[in-house]
This record gives structure tokens, C-alpha cells and sequence, in this order.
């Protein structure tokens, strides 16, 4: 015990950067659900995230030195670390959880939503054509520089908010940032599943049309494979305009963490002049 704490003792600073570092880094993917724990073991996304976090020890080291919270005063900052982590994995996820809803919108319009089953990347029910954009999408993402843009994002985060800085107050600003990312993925849910749904639309309109001509026609049985096959032939072409549009909204994730860490510091601001307020 007296060596352990001997050791922890010389190496105080070095434990509390491990400490405050790995909460971040461990929220932003577990959120993004870039590294699901269905398709890799816990241990290997540990592992993941370590190496992820290791190039910043020293960076992060020089506002350790001489910072020395309490027990509770840690606590705080923990979790002041690992929410901010899930606000840029929500940001993250956002994208990826509009990707994988325009297929479940063009599923829906062909009829194959009942088809649906559980996404193993996101972990939520997907359907046929949502599987295969979210899936498509990651490896995408992974095959192209999308996710060291990613990871710029989260060691940018580190330099524009620091692991020793806090929030006391968050402005009204902040909930409104939080509904415009959702929004910002709704738009481009329907963007990304227009083509699609438009054309299946008209391919139903005109069976529409065929049946008023020609009531014995079973239009009902013909409809789902034929907007099947129409969405199956465009996705061919389709689908390599689809991901490169999606993945150049990853500049949208900088906008929106440059925004929130401003909100950040405009609570700070807040703070101080309450501070200054109440008086000493």
C-alpha cells in the first residue's frame, strides 16, 4: 500500500491527466457509436480510445500542473469532461442517424418498413436500405480521410476548452444549438431521400393512373415490386453521390462544436459577472 501510494504520489499529475482525458474522448465515440460495442469487444474500444487519447498527455499536462481539485471538485470535472464528450458524439450521431433514416424514408416509401431490424452499428432499428447507408456510410467515413476529420474535431476540442475550464452556466443559447443539430439532420435526411421517394411517388402515381384504365390490374400486388426495382436500379447509380454529399456535411460538425464551446465561454462570462455582482 505505502509503495502504491508512494508511486501515486510522484505521479499525481500524470494520473489526473489520464483521468481527465480519457472521459472526453471515451463520450464523443461511445455517443457516435462509431466504435459499437456489438461489432468490437469492450476491451478493444478501450484500447481504441487509449490510443486515441495518449498524444494528448502532453498537451493537457501543462494545465494540470498546479491544478488540485478536492474529491467532489474532481467528480464535477469528470463528468463536466464526459458531457461534453456526449455533446460532440450527439453531434456525430446526428449525421449518421440522418444517413441511415433516409434509407428507412425510401424503405417506407417502397413498403419494406416492416422489414426493419436492429442495426448492429447504431444499435437501433434500421431497415433494409437504412442497414445499408449506415453501414456504407462508417466505412466510407473510415476508407477516407472523414474520420481523421473526427478526430481533429476532438483534439480541437481540447485546445479551445481545456480539461481544468468549467462551466457554472449555461446561457439560453445552448437548447436552441441542441435543436438546430437535430433539425440540421432532419433537413438532410429529407435532402438525402428525395430523389428517391419523388421517383417511387411517380411510379405509383402511374400505376394509379394504369388502374383507372384498367380496374382487373392488380395494382396493389405490382406496386411494391416495382418501386422496389426503381429504388434498387437508382441506388446502383445513386449511392456514389450519396455518401460524398453526406460526408461534406461533416463541416456542419465543426460549425456546431465552434458554437457550443463559444456558448461555453459565454457562461463563463456569465459566472464572472455574477461573481463581480454579489461581490467578495
Amino acid at each position: 500500500m505505502n509503495l502504491i501510494a508512494e508511486i501515486t504520489s510522484l505521479h499525481r499529475d500524470a494520473f489526473l491527466v489520464l483521468l481527465l482525458t480519457f472521459p472526453r474522448i471515451f463520450a464523443v465515440f461511445a455517443t457516435s457509436q462509431l466504435f459499437n460495442a456489438t461489432l468490437m469487444s469492450r476491451m478493444a474500444r478501450n484500447v481504441v480510445v487509449m490510443v486515441i487519447a495518449i498524444p494528448l498527455y502532453p498537451y493537457n499536462l501543462q494545465y494540470v500542473d498546479g491544478f488540485s481539485p478536492t474529491g467532489s471538485m474532481f467528480i464535477v470535472y469528470f463528468f463536466k469532461e464526459y458531457a461534453i464528450g456526449f455533446l460532440i458524439g450527439y453531434t456525430i450521431s446526428c449525421l449518421l442517424w440522418a444517413v441511415q433514416s433516409a434509407g428507412t424514408l425510401i424503405d417506407n416509401q417502397r413498403g419494406a418498413a416492416v422489414a426493419s431490424s436492429i442495426d448492429p452499428m447504431l444499435g437501433n432499428e434500421s431497415s433494409p436500405i437504412g442497414d445499408l447507408f449506415s453501414r456504407a456510410f462508417i466505412l466510407y467515413l473510415f476508407l477516407t480521410p472523414g474520420f481523421f476529420f473526427i478526430l481533429t474535431l476532438v483534439y480541437n476540442s481540447y485546445m479551445i476548452f481545456p480539461v481544468t475550464e468549467f462551466v457554472p452556466v449555461l446561457p439560453e443559447e445552448f437548447p436552441e444549438l441542441i435543436l438546430s443539430i437535430f433539425d440540421n439532420a432532419m433537413r438532410l435526411m429529407f435532402i438525402m431521400a428525395a430523389p428517391l421517394v419523388i421517383l417511387m411517388f411517380l411510379s405509383e402515381f402511374a400505376l394509379a393512373i394504369i388502374s383507372r384504365f384498367d380496374p382487373q390490374i392488380q395494382v396493389f400486388i405490382l406496386a411494391m415490386p416495382i418501386k422496389s426495382g426503381v429504388a434498387v436500379i437508382l441506388l446502383t447509380f445513386y449511392l456514389s453521390f450519396l455518401l460524398p454529399e453526406a460526408a461534406e456535411h461533416q463541416i456542419e460538425l465543426k460549425l456546431f462544436t465552434d458554437e457550443m464551446f463559444g456558448i461555453f465561454e459565454k457562461g463563463q462570462e456569465i459566472y464572472q459577472d455574477q461573481k463581480l455582482e454579489v461581490g467578495p
